[in-house]
């Protein structure tokens, strides 16, 4: 009942995976220990050489460096003092995005909160990379255009 095009078209979108968080994500921020004083974490972050633009939180990590705790906005880090733990300033708990989210979802997650990145985590709550909404934004309109 359709034309060629409209066929050819639905047989695209019917044959393409969804796109999940962790096609998407990245292993481009910043971590801390929940222990780590915030003097230490800034020092970090300035010898980085990192790109002002890929920085807005640092990821609380357990000691043991993969489970994700809580979160810190790098202004809260900025303005608290040099000998304060992570763990005292970190917002928790954090709202993530699983691995196997799909993107209309994450779009949704980040109308919702307007965040700028979000983890994302394994059912153990295991940090394994971020989101940029920039990424889920570009992947919106490139369908909508389609």
């Amino acid at each position: 009942l359709l034309t060629k095009d409209q066929a050819d078209r639905v047989r695209d979108i019917l044959s393409e995976r969804e796109i999940t968080a962790r096609d998407i994500m990245s292993s481009d921020y910043i971590m801390a220990s929940s222990s780590e004083k915030t003097g230490e974490v800034l020092e970090r972050i300035r010898k980085s050489g990192r790109e002002p633009e890929g920085i807005s939180y640092i990821y609380v990590v357990k000691d043991d460096g993969r489970t994700l705790l809580g979160v810190v906005d790098l202004r809260e880090l900025v303005l608290a003092g040099d000998e304060m733990p992570m763990s005292e300033i970190m917002s928790s708990p954090p709202v993530t995005a699983e691995e196997d989210d799909l993107q209309e979802d994450l779009a949704q997650m980040f109308a919702k909160y307007h965040y700028r990145m979000m983890p994302v985590v394994d059912s153990q709550d295991h940090l394994l990379g971020v989101i940029f909404y920039n990424d889920i934004m570009k992947g919106i309109e490139t369908r909508i255009k389609a």
